[in-house]
């Protein structure tokens, strides 16, 4: 049986018919693509191509091989019809041959078509055989199937571009009732109707450097006010020692400050005095602290926002042990209380924590003991009449006695001998003695206290607090401003219905800090003092204040406030007054310090 080879006339590549029963049909090519149209080469017999299929492969049913023997002339040609040899059977054309061979003439003449047009080269002429070959009759230009050009875009008309910085230009014409339609990318958005009106927007911007801060006052006031409207003055200005005044009172009492103004904040059990035990707060358990050198007062602040517990640090316990509230402490501990660290931490400054309800007191460590002690003070003279002089300004029992040595004993809380002896010390550096005990230098001083802070309290500050803000932050911020010590009494603050996390929205502009303090807290129902040289204490009128001792220039006549208690020391010259930090307030005022003026 005779292998049956045709051969692609687009690729030129031999292909081996897998069955005889393809002949006459049109395949194609595996390896282009292309049509091909089988048929039978010269000199192959009907019987040659019945006798069974021929096994080719598996794939399509052209495979590709390798030429016959002789080369390409021994091999007949794909011919549409049969030979003129009698033996040659006529090819068996098939519908789906037909509708083949139909699709790849018209698809030649649609590309032939376009190449004509476009003025391709001429096309490549298909190679024939001796054999009587049918020509394949390609369809005219005109009869080929052009493809069809793209429909001419829609002419529409273009986007009028709104003029700018063009006002439109006067016509007699009345306006049209309706616009004229037109394209558009999306619907605009109504613009507001523009007024020519003489009163002034509703908000104006400001130029920061086109006016000195100096010179402006801003005032703050409460709620809405419609524009043009003036607010009314109050009938009558309310005393804050009328009974329970409400925040509107208090805050016309203190119109006379101009350019401080306070709001209060949204009251509520969060933002109000604390209501949890101090033991139970203080108990809280801290995983790791590692606090080293930290300023006391700061630390307390952080321990007392841990555990929840506003923490009062006592004066006068800081006095008695010889320590400032700057004075640098370490925190060091890993699963303990809060309580636990702070007591730890405090005991080095001689220093203890104690909790009252739900706050925290820091006192001096041992204080409350009851002991025996003798003083010596046979170096400030006659030690009877110094006697008289430490009774009328410190607690000292009236059985004391006075050796034959110049000593003063009595029994009494350690708390009074620690006051004793500071005082003494005080009195001899006014004295012009030098001191006897190790006690620091630089904590004694004979000076006013209103007198030592003078500097900061006239100094000029303005701050404002928009944003409602917590107690604690407003006076952490008053503790960097004027870089003194700002200690809070807690308890008198909660009998005042406030707490560390009461808000308030606050403001001064160009005025003294003394001014400033007292605009800010009169209204709130608080108060400030000063306690020595470098500390301020918040607290509210009518609480227990801390006893003061100051020494004043004797020389002055001075009437004293009820409550203070006045002794003239003939050696050195000075008045010593005893009195609560707010009664010293008014004594310094009535010496011409200034101590009670709240400034412009």
């Amino acid at each position: 049986m005779n292998t049956l080879r045709i051969q692609c006339e687009t690729c030129l590549t031999w292909l081996k018919v897998r069955d005889a029963g393809f002949v006459g049909e049109v395949h194609a090519c595996p390896k282009c693509g292309s049509m091909v149209l089988i048929g039978r080469p010269d000199g192959v017999g009907a019987a040659d191509v019945s006798a069974g299929p021929v096994t080719l492969g598996s794939g399509s049913t052209l495979d590709e091989t390798a030429p016959p023997e002789g080369g390409a002339e021994a091999v007949a040609t794909v011919a549409m019809e049969g030979a003129a040899d009698a033996d040659v059977a006529t090819p068996r054309w098939s519908l789906g041959a037909w509708a083949t061979l139909g699709g790849v003439v018209v698809a030649c003449g649609a590309v032939l078509g376009v190449w004509l047009a476009g003025g391709a080269p001429a096309p490549i002429a298909l190679a024939t055989t001796e054999t009587a070959t049918p020509e394949i009759v390609l369809p005219e230009p005109e009869e080929t199937v052009a493809l069809q050009p793209l429909p001419e875009p829609i002419d529409t008309p273009p986007l009028e571009e709104p003029e700018v910085n063009s006002p439109p230009e006067p016509s007699s014409e009345p306006a049209p009732t309706e616009p004229p339609e037109r394209v558009a990318l999306a619907e605009p958005r109504p613009e507001p109707p523009l007024t020519t009106t003489n009163e002034p927007p509703a908000t104006t911007e400001i130029d920061p450097l086109g006016f000195d801060p100096g010179e402006v006052e801003v005032v703050l006031r409460r709620g809405a006010q419609t524009p043009g409207e003036v607010e009314p003055e109050p009938a009558a200005t309310p005393s804050l020692a009328d009974p329970e005044p409400s925040l509107d009172q208090r805050l016309a009492a203190v119109a006379r400050h101009a350019g401080v103004y306070v709001e209060r904040g949204p009251t509520g059990a969060a933002a109000g005095p604390p209501t949890v035990p101090a033991d139970e707060a203080l108990a809280r358990v801290l995983p790791s602290a590692e606090l080293r050198g930290m300023p006391l007062e700061e630390a307390l602040a952080v321990f007392a926002a841990l555990s929840g517990a506003p923490i009062t640090l006592d004066p006068a316990a800081l006095r008695q042990a010889g320590v400032a509230a700057n004075h640098p402490i370490d925190i060091l501990g890993e699963g303990e209380t809060v309580g636990e660290l702070l007591t730890a931490a405090l005991a080095p400054a001689r220093l203890a924590l104690r909790t009252e309800g739900p706050y925290g007191v820091v006192e001096r460590l041992g204080g409350s003991e009851v002991r025996s002690v003798s003083h010596r003070l046979h170096d400030l003279g006659d030690t009877g009449a110094l006697t008289g002089l430490l009774r009328a300004t410190l607690p000292i029992p009236n059985d004391a006695k006075v050796d034959d040595a110049g000593s003063l004993s009595f029994d009494a809380p350690m708390a009074t001998h620690y006051e004793l002896a500071v005082l003494c010390e005080r009195l001899r550096i006014a004295r012009g003695l030098p001191t006897a005990t190790r006690y620091p230098r630089s904590l004694l001083s004979v000076e006013p206290s209103y007198a030592t802070l003078a500097p900061v309290l006239d100094r000029r500050t303005t701050f404002s607090f928009v944003e409602p803000t917590t107690l604690s932050e407003v006076f952490a911020y008053w503790r960097r401003a004027t870089g003194l010590a700002v200690i809070v009494d807690w308890r008198a603050v909660g009998n005042a219905g406030l707490g560390p996390l009461t808000t308030v929205r606050c403001a001064a502009t160009n005025r003294p800090w003394r001014g400033a303090l007292d605009g800010v807290l009169a209204p709130l129902g608080l108060a400030w003092g000063a306690v020595d040289g470098r500390t301020l204490w918040v607290s509210a009128p009518g609480a227990t204040w801390p006893a003061m001792v100051e020494f004043y220039e004797a020389s002055a006549a001075t009437e004293l406030p009820s409550g203070a208690v006045a002794v003239d020391d003939a050696a050195s010259g000075r008045r010593l007054v005893a009195a609560p930090a707010d009664l010293q307030r008014v004594v310094a005022e009535r010496f011409g310090l200034g101590a009670a003026g709240a400034g412009e």
